[in-house]
């Protein structure tokens, strides 16, 4: 009996069928087998999917590994990463990685804004200029937000338009009611139920550059508003409530909303240091206030981003920035507690704080996003002026230390400055920021932002970006290109838009999200609902 022996897999030499075999006792050749790996491509490194044993050199096979792309000698571990042809080139698992220098290859789904409107409202008068000042309420308590839409310019007042029902285009004249006080009104929020008729009031501040300013409020639509109080500011030009106005935090506890109005050029502390006041009880005769004073001159606090519980004490914060002559800015954190010893002025600096840097400053842009990292506090997003991060609102409130932004965040979004490598650049500027429930999954919560954006750094457009909160959480960092969704336009201003979650109109489960644009339309500005 003859029986040859291969040390290569799939090339034995059989015997002769009629021969019989003995494979009781097998014979030992001596072989110390290696693995090889099939070189289709010829570029050194081989197909770790198509492994050969072999005791020889094997044609055609290399014993070095890890080519992703056997059939692209231009693919393998040997090969530089090249910046945005959408390849992994150099086989590390990543496409396009920033580690490289390179922007990612954009993965989220585009979508067209001017196809994705559920509705639109835009301006038909044309001293009329709408979507600087958008706020969202049940005003009517049928279960759906109702839009109400402060307009600016030679005409000045609020209309409302009744969310329930809302598709399609819309004029401002076609608003459900209309709100005016002599024909000037400035700001407008909706309030909870003042005079028992169980609708929300239109509650609206008639500022003047004289440092005066009159609340009105009134749910009884057609007829002259009730004059509340009126109070004066000191400086002769504090404009009051013409920049921020809102009715969204319980400071002191008592299960009603008090009201914040933002006077930027008060001077009560000095030469346009701005102020921040607070007022309780304001549904009366007779309300008391606490005032937040800037710190340095020409810094124009007033401009504030929010409330909400941070610390879990059952009093909400009020979030206020701070632009500094330095360039950096503060965003302040002022406790309710704080808040609610009446009749009294804090300082802007006496507050747990994040901190911009020199290269770019904390103004506008805040976030709740909810317990992220399961430690049962909340996590704050705030944007910085070209950069987006996220921190633990329990650590913020956890002492008056500064944090100083970015190396204290838990994780950023980060932007690309025109020029600044990459295809993909995004300018997030002074974007305000929202959070929305769902869109990437029934318990998600999601981080929207507005910016411009550019494939090539030449032609621009008007980005809306919703990522994912947790995905950027446990990433540590992203870019635009890591959206889940992204709605492409005109680049007008993004730098301007009001974001505002108007909840779920539809009945899909995914909040929607309203956004208002005061350069769209030539400057008349316009207001829209997208859903995700």
């Amino acid at each position: 009996m003859l029986l040859l022996l291969s040390c290569t897999r799939g090339s034995v030499d059989l015997p002769d069928e009629t021969e019989p075999i003995d494979s009781s006792v097998p014979e030992d050749t001596g072989c110390e087998s290696t693995t090889w790996y099939m070189d289709t491509d010829g570029d050194g490194h081989g197909d770790e999917n198509n492994p050969v044993e072999s005791c020889e050199p094997v044609v055609g096979a290399v014993i070095v590994g890890g080519d992703c792309d056997d059939g692209d000698f231009e693919i393998g571990p040997d090969i530089e990463e090249e910046c945005g042809d959408g390849f992994d080139n150099d086989c590390d698992g990543e496409i396009d990685e920033a580690a490289e220098g390179c922007e990612p290859v954009p993965t989220f789904e585009r979508r067209e804004l001017d196809d994705e409107k559920v509705f639109s409202i835009t301006s038909d008068d044309q001293d009329m200029q709408i979507g600087a000042f958008v706020k969202v309420g049940d005003q009517d308590a049928d279960g759906v937000h109702d839009v109400l839409l402060s307009y600016t310019g030679i005409a000045e007042g609020a209309n409302l338009f009744s969310g329930a029902g809302l598709a399609g285009d819309y004029v401002m004249s076609e608003a459900a009611h209309v709100f005016t006080y002599g024909g000037a009104f400035g700001s407008a929020v909706l309030v909870p139920d003042i005079d028992g008729d169980g609708q929300m009031e239109v509650v609206g501040v008639n500022g003047s550059d004289q440092g005066t300013m009159t609340l009105h409020a009134s749910s009884s639509f057609g007829e002259e508003p009730e004059d509340l109080w009126r109070v004066t500011s000191t400086g002769d030009s504090s404009s009051f409530g013409q920049y921020d106005f809102d009715a969204e935090g319980d400071f002191d506890g008592d299960g009603k909303m008090d009201l914040s109005i933002g006077a930027p050029y008060d001077s009560e502390a000095g030469w346009l240091y701005g102020a921040v006041y607070v007022f309780f009880d304001w549904e009366t005769n007779a309300p008391s206030r606490t005032r937040i004073l800037g710190t340095e001159s020409s810094t124009l606090l007033g401009i504030f981003n929010g409330a909400g519980d941070l610390d879990g004490d059952g009093y909400d914060e009020l979030v206020v920035s701070q632009v500094q002559n330095s360039g950096n800015g503060r965003m302040c954190f002022h406790e309710g507690t704080a808040l609610a010893r009446r009749d009294s002025t804090l300082e802007i600096a006496a507050c747990p704080r994040i901190m911009g840097d020199d290269d770019h400053y904390l103004r506008k842009g805040f976030a709740m996003l909810g317990d992220l990292d399961g430690d049962d506090a909340q996590e704050i997003a705030v944007n910085h002026n070209g950069r987006v991060g996220i921190f633990s609102g329990a650590d913020v409130m956890g002492g008056y230390a500064s944090y100083t932004f970015p190396s204290q965040a838990l994780a950023t979004i980060e932007s690309r400055e025109p020029g600044e490598g990459g295809p993909w650049t995004m300018d997030l500027v002074t974007t305000p920021l929202v959070a929305l429930s769902g869109a990437t999954g029934p318990d998600s919560q999601n981080l929207v932002l507005a910016g411009t954006w550019s494939e090539d750094s030449d032609g621009w457009e008007t980005g809306i970006f919703l990522f994912d909160a947790q995905a950027v959480l446990d990433a540590g960092m992203a870019r635009p290109a890591d959206a889940e969704i992204a709605w492409m336009g005109d680049p007008t201003s993004s730098a301007r838009l009001e974001l505002r979650n108007f909840g779920d109109v539809d009945g899909d489960g995914d909040d929607d999200l309203l956004v208002g644009d005061p350069a769209a339309d030539d400057g008349q500005g316009a207001v829209y609902l997208l859903s995700p």
